[in-house]
């Protein structure tokens, strides 16, 4: 069996033009690539242990991408990662990419939920933005 470690990480999001651009070495920190089954809570009167059933729906959950703030033109952090006007519009999302490696890829579209810059007193100013997928995601 395989195993991967953070140099064979690729991170490609969409701009809020829709071109795809490799934003790997701006992120330093991500969290999990999760998917989740939903559950309605079934217990019966008379139970003292809590049962659920699975509802057939799958999510999902939201992604927070963080590194050093880069404000270079169309590939930077200030211009990849932050809330803009089309990220308003209904129905507008964002691809994101995920390498894992070995040839594994999470692929999702996303919905840029929120962006922050995060000045800091000796040291460099930061970045997150929170991304939430839509629709299927799949890990290949």
């Amino acid at each position: 069996m395989s195993k991967y470690g953070s140099p064979q990480v690729t991170i490609t999001l969409d701009d809020s033009g829709g071109t795809p651009r490799i934003v790997t070495a701006f992120v330093l920190t991500m969290g999990a690539l999760k998917i989740t089954n939903k559950t309605q809570v079934s217990t019966a009167y008379g139970s003292t242990w809590e049962a659920s059933l699975v509802t057939g729906l799958r999510a999902g959950s939201p992604i927070t991408l963080g590194g050093i703030y880069d404000d270079t033109a169309l590939v930077g952090t200030g211009a990849v990662m932050q809330v803009t006007d089309a990220d308003a519009v209904p129905g507008f999302t964002r691809t994101l990419s995920i390498g894992i490696g070995g040839g594994h890829t999470y692929l999702a579209e996303v919905i840029m939920a929120d962006s922050s810059i995060v000045p800091k007193t000796g040291n460099l100013t930061d970045f997150t933005a929170t991304l939430n997928p839509t629709g299927a995601v799949t890990i290949s």
